[in-house]
């Protein structure tokens, strides 16, 4: 999710946890609620080689930051900051763990996902409920910030910040239901069998897409117009060259449906399905021994700055 969203989450968790709000306190609900994205600081812009590689990796994994926390928690109290003293280990220890479980929750609602278990598997777990922009949890986070400011310095009634904050909960159930509902309708209109699972990608805020992954197909379904068909790659030689090639690797690797279409027989196009099949496109041209001659992106900046 972006900032917005996750700022919202983090002055609603300062509130939670310490029932008052001050200027410290919401920094506190702040800081820990947007801390999983320090790597943005080396990743370099989205897009880029060293985004994809490196962005949402450790820092978004149970298995590093849990312990993290309490070793924060004790380097803090050990240096005895001023900041810190009408906040008890007790606080400071919860602000931390909302802070970051509520960060990753909101990430896993989005098609990318997180790395739960990193380093013992890369693999990623995403509930694909909401896209990474969406409107609609940014508006509703903005107006939760400023009740909760509000409510300290006008008065603003504890039950406004309820409303805001049941409503981002409504909204996301709202959003479930769609999801679910759609996924009958694509069933029902390409009469699948009930053992082939069609997840749902969030193509934007209110929309949706079906993906079915069978044997070499993957279909890309919509309740509009006839499915898309590509495949997956079963060409050694193909497989084996974008292996040998970092940048391609990376861009393989990062995309959560990678499917192939044939252009000719020279010229592949690869899709990341779970988000636009144009803008995150890569092209890429072979000889005749599958040796890549050259390789051009509709997206993303393929070049580590």
């Amino acid at each position: 999710m972006i900032l917005i969203d996750h700022l919202g989450v983090g002055t609603l968790n300062s509130y939670i946890i310490f029932k008052r709000i001050t200027k410290k306190l919401v920094l506190f609900g702040i800081v820990f609620s947007v801390l999983c994205d320090i790597d943005v600081f080396w990743s370099g812009s989205p897009g880029s080689l060293s985004y994809l590689k490196y962005h949402r990796v450790w820092s978004h994994s149970l298995v590093v930051v849990i312990p993290l926390i309490l070793i924060v928690t004790l380097a803090l109290k050990k240096f005895n900051l001023k900041i810190l003293d009408d906040i008890t280990f007790r606080e400071l220890v919860l602000i931390q763990v909302l802070g970051y479980i509520t960060h990753l929750i909101l990430d896993l609602f989005t098609p990318y996902g997180v790395p739960l278990f990193y380093p013992l598997t890369s693999s990623r777990y995403s509930i694909d409920l909401l896209h990474d922009l969406d409107p609609v949890t940014s508006f509703i986070s903005i107006i939760l910030i400023l009740s909760i400011y509000l409510h300290k310095k006008k008065g603003v009634s504890k039950n406004l910040i309820l409303v805001v904050a049941l409503t981002y909960v409504v909204y996301v159930a709202t959003v479930f239901i769609i999801k679910e509902n759609t996924r009958q309708l694509l069933r029902g209109k390409y009469i699948l069998s009930q053992d082939v699972e069609i997840k749902m990608i969030p193509k934007t805020f209110w929309r949706w897409k079906g993906i079915v992954v069978k044997e070499n197909e993957i279909l890309v379904l919509s309740t509009s117009n006839p499915p898309d068909t590509f495949y997956n790659i079963n060409n050694n030689s193909i497989q084996s060259a974008i292996e040998k090639n970092e940048i391609l690797k990376v861009f393989y690797d990062y995309a959560r449906f990678p499917a192939i279409d044939k252009i000719n027989d020279s010229t592949y196009n690869f899709y990341n399905l779970a988000y636009s099949k144009e803008n995150y496109k890569l092209s890429v041209i072979f000889d005749t021994n599958y040796n890549i001659k050259s390789y051009q992106t509709t997206s993303f900046d393929l070049i580590d700055k």
